[in-house]
């Protein structure tokens, strides 16, 4: 299993976190009562499709027993490594979640549910100071 330093990618991210709750015998639905939250949104982060927000990596990191703080650090140095704005990787996460709505992976109500989550580790990552400057050479989403 890695650790959290050697995770480049939110796939990666959502794979260690797989990988602990398989290691801990935790069912996805066992796993996401721990946690507090519903089954599709831990299954998105472990698909690496979304990233938890700060309350939710402390809830993970309290039931594996990581380090204070650390979970949520890796989540914001994979938001500040991707080199897309934040409105350009808000649409990115909104594309995704209508084709899965559109395949009939999610319900609506779902996908609205992941990006609300979406907009708390946004605004936390704000209020940090985490989120990369808006790049200068396009700042349209839709490049």
């Amino acid at each position: 299993m890695r650790n959290l330093e050697e995770i480049k990618s939110a796939v990666e991210f959502g794979n260690f976190l797989k990988e602990l709750r398989e290691k801990s015998g935790q069912s996805l639905e066992d796993a996401s009562a721990a946690f507090g939250t519903k089954n599709f949104i831990l299954l998105k982060i472990e698909e690496g499709k979304t990233l938890p927000h700060k309350t939710l990596c402390g809830k993970i990191s309290d039931n594996y027993g990581l380090p204070p703080g650390k979970l949520f650090e890796t989540v914001c140095a994979l938001v500040r490594k991707n080199p897309k704005n934040p409105a350009a990787q808000f649409m990115e996460v909104l594309d995704r979640l209508q084709q899965d709505v559109v395949d009939e992976k999610l319900a609506i109500e779902d996908a609205l549910e992941v990006l609300a989550e979406w907009e708390i580790l946004e605004a936390e990552m704000e209020e940090l100071g985490k989120l990369p400057p808006p790049r200068t050479d396009s700042l349209d989403p839709f490049p």
